[in-house]
């Protein structure tokens, strides 16, 4: 089979100060088509990159040029039909149109639909997010998280795809177009101050924003993406000089808003950047995206009260700043009985970096109630001295009648361990008896060196016999990415609400979740034996009383890969135990299973429900059941999924 190929210049989208959305001056990187047995492929690119085209920048001016390392994957109606092209022709003198030659595997017999790709370093074929090998892949993943701020990096991001039909009455030649999927943002930071000579490590956060993308290479969804993660961007090193730097950001195309920038120094100081200006904007691929933007220097002083409130119910703490919300930390630790029943409102965002000390511990946990107020955490959390508390999140103890609500996380989670037993949650590390948590979502990556790591909760404990507790998880969503780097020998499991529910055998209290939901997630670990995954409950363990102790009704999973090993299920997973008790009804999921039931449990100790699997009902259609099984006077799922209130 031969092709011949065509790149066209990638163009530049020069933006007002005040938008975000392109003006009518942008340059159009995707214009082109493709041949197949003979395959013409005509595509634009904004540039190249190291290993797909030479690449220039200069005066402004994108240009991207075949050359003879250039390598295309051709697939033929399937995965199993595919070749490997390399360019045998350059037709014209800016090296825009090439010839390519190949041969692929099968013999074409009908009218066959062609799809291809352009190799580049950071575009990996893959199959259900494992490796693939030489580039055969049912999908092809972009990694967006970790990114070197350069133009060569983020051309390696660049993904080109393309269609075209084979016909057998026109003999060893098709036409294919190849199409952009990436955009590309040309960012130049002012600093406001012409004598600051650094280097930063910048986070970019923003409502649809994708850490990660896969696209379908094969099929009727070809060149459409299937899986999607929404989470930071980690630009570093970043070289700031006379206040200035200019960087470059690869993205999965799409509508974006709410762009947040934060740019964190060694010192611990951060300067702030609006992005997208409060407009939201239908990025478009094969364009970048030039944006000038000057940032505010974070407000890092440190509190000495709130900014306003009583800490009642008509008249909480108001929390403005990262200071005051240190504060209420410090404040939970040296007043905690005075702390029981306080009210706190959070009136902004805040941008968090750095070292956190968790709001409250295993002996002075929080006891309040904490209203988010809609508002959202940005940043990137670490926590090194994990052993001291045990459990680790924005919160770290958080119970005995305690309510965390409305609050959304986009930030990084880090944390290191080398101890059996702690617990890692974006929110909370761990739940101690009668905690409440309502409307609260996380979309920011949750990597967990401790042994249970959750995407909301770390750890819900549920207390001792004849304490009556419960805890209620309700509302709520996970779509960041949940990772386990915990490398003992001892259980770990990854869940996508809660990494872990324990208890003491047969004891009273119960934990209930409801309206609850993760998707376009990834729940990993590198350990092969002793790990537990879910998309809701990584593990259930030491729930012995009935199959209504830990209840999870009306919750759905959808497009979640589990860990690689050991017990995985969509909606609780636990040990092979004749005891281990829980219920589930009313759930829906796209995976295979609903729990992980071994051969010693019973239909009693664990009880499933009216729920779907594999798609078996469309959510949409499943969805007034769960809304009806909820039962809840304060929330709903819309069609979609994604939760409302009444």
């Amino acid at each position: 089979m031969k092709l011949s190929n065509k790149l066209n210049s990638l163009l530049v989208a020069p933006l007002a100060i005040a938008l975000f959305a392109a003006c009518s001056t942008d340059e159009n990187l995707s214009d082109g088509g493709v041949q197949s047995q003979r395959l013409i492929i005509h595509a634009t690119s904004e540039a190249g990159d190291g290993t797909r085209t030479d690449y220039s920048d200069a005066d402004g001016k994108y240009t991207a040029k075949w050359n003879t390392n250039d390598v295309v994957t051709i697939f033929a109606g399937s995965t199993t039909n595919n070749g490997k092209f390399t360019v045998s022709k350059i037709n014209d003198a800016e090296c825009h149109s090439a010839d390519l030659t190949g041969i692929i595997t099968g013999t074409l017999t009908e009218k066959t639909d062609v799809t291809g790709y352009i190799h580049n370093s950071n575009v990996n074929a893959v199959n259900n997010g494992v490796g693939a090998k030489d580039g055969v892949g049912t999908q092809l993943q972009v990694d967006y998280s970790e990114q070197k701020g350069t133009f060569a990096d983020v051309m390696s991001r660049n993904v080109l795809f393309g269609k075209g039909t084979y016909d057998p009455a026109k003999g060893n030649e098709l036409d294919m177009k190849f199409e952009y999927l990436t955009t590309f943002l040309k960012l130049t930071l002012d600093f406001a101050d012409n004598t600051l000579n650094s280097t930063a490590s910048l986070l970019i956060t923003g409502d649809n924003l994708l850490s990660m993308s896969r696209v379908n290479t094969t099929g009727n969804n070809a060149g459409k993406t299937n899986y999607t993660n929404g989470g930071t961007i980690t630009v570093s090193p970043v070289t700031i000089a006379n206040g200035k730097a200019v960087v470059y950001v690869a993205l999965y195309a799409r509508e974006l808003s709410n762009v947040k920038l934060c740019a964190l120094f060694e010192d611990g100081s951060a300067y702030n950047f609006d992005i997208s200006n409060s407009v939201a904007a239908n990025l478009k691929p094969g364009i970048i995206y030039d944006i000038q933007r000057t940032g505010v220097k974070a407000d890092m002083a440190e509190a000495t009260s709130y900014a306003g409130g009583k800490g009642t119910q008509d008249d909480p703490y108001i929390i403005k700043t990262v200071g005051q919300l240190k504060y209420m930390e410090k404040m939970t630790q040296e007043d905690r009985y005075s702390y029981n029943d306080k009210f706190f409102k959070l009136d902004n965002d805040l941008t968090i970096n750095g070292e956190w000390t968790p709001i409250g511990t295993s002996t002075k946990p929080f006891r309040g109630t904490f209203d988010g107020n809609g508002h959202t955490i940005y940043g990137n959390l670490k926590f090194t001295d994990v052993a001291t508390n045990g459990a680790v999140g924005l919160f770290g103890h958080a119970g005995n009648n305690a309510v965390i609500k409305n609050l959304t996380n986009r930030a990084t989670i880090t944390s290191t361990s080398d101890t059996n037993g702690n617990f890692t949650g974006a929110i909370v590390g761990r739940a101690v008896n009668n905690l409440t948590m309502q409307n609260c979502s996380n979309y920011g990556v949750v990597k967990g060196g401790t042994s249970f790591v959750g995407g909301l909760i770390g750890n819900v404990y549920l207390g001792k016999d004849g304490q009556n507790y419960k805890t209620i998880i309700e509302a709520c969503h996970n779509e960041g990415n949940v990772t386990c780097t915990y490398t003992g020998t001892a259980t770990s499991s990854v869940g996508g609400i809660a990494g872990i529910v324990g208890g003491n055998d047969k004891a009273d209290p119960v934990l209930e979740v409801k309206g609850c939901y993760n998707q376009n997630v990834i729940l990993s670990s590198d350990k092969t034996g002793s790990i537990y995954s879910a998309g809701i409950l990584g593990l259930v363990q030491n729930a012995k009383k009935d199959a209504a102790q830990v209840k999870v009704i009306a919750c759905w999973v959808d497009n979640t890969t589990l860990t690689k090993a050991g017990n995985r299920a969509a909606i609780i997973s636990s040990g092979d135990a004749a005891d281990i008790c829980y219920s589930v009804r009313n759930c829906w999921t796209s995976l295979d299973k609903v729990v992980i039931a071994g051969k010693k449990f019973t239909k009693t100790n664990v009880v499933v429900s009216n729920c779907i699997v594999k798609k078996s009902k469309a959510l949409k259609d499943f969805v007034s059941e769960m809304n009806t099984a909820w039962e809840s006077t304060a929330y709903e799922f819309n069609a979609d999924g994604t939760i409302k209130t009444k």
